[in-house]
């Protein structure tokens, strides 16, 4: 397939876009969705290889990230961008530590978060491991009463927008 760009939305929970892929072939670059595990099903794993970008917006059961984190894995070297928008997420740990390439991470109106790290172990996991972190934007966090522990981790951040306009 040679498919860059794709939107997957409100898809019946059967869709599948394509049952295999060889490693290395995949083309796409961008992947937007408003439900994971969707997402992950439609597509055979190897898909996520190279992918540049994410974003999850309006995903109402997304809860975990560590539910996925086979996806974040297999992009580890290649996500630079991700975007998380709305969903009910309890904590934002879980499979980030993979995304070593990781430039840009947006978390966007998640109520639910109270801390962007909570449950974190001491160490930093994962947020040490965001060696390539230059941009973090943290908005309308309503319940976000500090900054993070972890925030000391990302020692290349250049760029650090905290907006909690609701």
């Amino acid at each position: 397939p040679t498919v860059e760009d794709l939107k997957i939305s409100n898809c019946n929970a059967n869709l599948r876009i394509m049952e295999s892929i060889e490693s290395g072939n995949s083309k796409l670059r961008t992947v937007s969705t408003d439900n994971m595990a969707h997402l992950k099903a439609a597509l055979p794993i190897e898909a996520f290889q190279g992918l540049n970008r994410m974003s999850i917006q309006w995903d109402k059961k997304l809860k975990k990230l560590s539910e996925f984190e086979a996806v974040f894995r297999c992009c580890s070297s290649s996500l630079q961008e991700l975007e998380i928008d709305d969903c009910p997420l309890k904590s934002v740990t879980g499979g980030l530590e993979h995304l070593t390439a990781l430039k840009s991470l947006v978390l966007n109106s998640l109520p639910r978060v109270s801390e962007a790290g909570e449950g974190v172990e001491d160490d930093g996991t994962p947020w040490r491991c965001l060696h390539s972190l230059r941009s973090l934007k943290l908005r309308c966090m309503q319940n976000m009463v500090k900054l993070p522990n972890w925030m000391r981790y990302l020692t290349t951040l250049e760029d650090l927008q905290i907006d909690s306009r609701e």
